[in-house]
């Protein structure tokens, strides 16, 4: 591998469909949700209005 390259694992959390599994699957889930940051944007908690917009920069 080279210099400055680095590799990322995407990990994916597999529910079957059924009702049984829906609650350790849900909490699953959640859990990485709460630890990336993006559990307010699950939840309908997060508001996002114009000004969150970020600005396009210029090319040079």
């Amino acid at each position: 591998m080279g210099v400055g390259i680095t590799e990322r694992a995407i990990k994916i959390i597999p529910f079957s469909g059924a009702e049984g599994g829906w609650r350790e699957w849900s909490a699953k889930f959640l859990a990485r949700a709460r630890l990336h940051g993006y559990i307010e944007a699950l939840q309908g908690t997060l508001m996002v209005t114009p000004e969150d917009k970020p600005q396009p920069t210029q090319m040079k």
